[in-house]
């Protein structure tokens, strides 16, 4: 935080918006603090756009105020429900996450994590305004993966895509594919996106199958350390 002689102002150095002067806008802070509980202003950057000519809406449009939280309201579909991860279920996660035939599909994850540092990334990725994850569970309530959106861009509109469903009972049975419809729809309102992009191995057919059904395409063929990956693109 700087101080000047007309005002307060905050800088985000990793964020692609420019300055952002919340001085003008003291509810903002208020807001920022009911959505993401915590004792920092969440600040963008506003570029070529001087603060005395800003439009409200265009201010909230650029705030991620809509990382879900305990007033997130679950998205629900005909097999699925997705909701905002519990950090009360972060032992289920844990034990159902890091299953072998799990991680064999998609290991972003170090195959040897322990609990503790689970625990510490999910706090990170919660705090995150450049990531959203929920996570997947049946109409009966029994959580079987987790949805994610990572590298979030609004300025470019375009954000990482991915998915996993940590119970092999349900590949296959089409509840990643309307999960990833659900979430797919609601985050390009949400966020104003017009792209998503995902990564996955070039052999897993099963997954590549069910990205083209929803509109994935591959664009790119990529070789990593030796193994063979295809990278697809959706746009809205």
């Amino acid at each position: 935080m700087v101080s000047s002689p007309c005002c307060r102002y905050f800088w985000s150095g990793d964020d692609p918006y420019g300055w952002f002067f919340p001085s003008a806008f003291p509810w903002l802070l208020r807001i920022d603090s009911a959505f993401y509980h915590r004792k920092e202003a969440q600040v963008v950057k506003l570029t070529q756009i001087s603060p005395k000519y800003l439009d409200v809406s265009e201010i909230l449009k650029r705030i991620n105020l809509m990382k879900p939280d305990v007033n997130f309201t679950p998205l629900r579909g005909k097999s699925v429900v997705l909701r905002a991860r519990d950090p009360r279920l972060l032992r289920e996660f844990y034990a159902k996450r890091f299953q072998p035939e799990v991680l064999r599909w998609s290991d972003v994850w170090p195959k040897d994590s322990t609990f503790e540092e689970v625990r510490l990334r999910f706090e990170e990725q919660e705090r995150s305004p450049k990531e959203w994850r929920l996570w997947i569970h049946t109409l009966a309530g029994r959580l079987i993966g987790e949805v994610s959106l990572t590298d979030i861009d609004r300025l470019k509109r375009k954000a990482e895509f991915s998915i996993v469903l940590f119970d092999p009972a349900y590949w296959g049975r089409g509840y990643g594919s309307e999960a990833a419809r659900l979430v797919l729809v609601e985050a390009a309102k949400r966020f104003d996106l017009e792209l998503f992009y995902l990564f996955t191995a070039a052999d897993n057919k099963r997954a590549i199958r069910s990205f083209e059904k929803i509109g994935f395409r591959i664009t790119e063929r990529l070789r990593l350390e030796g193994e063979g990956f295809v990278k697809m693109v959706a746009e809205t």
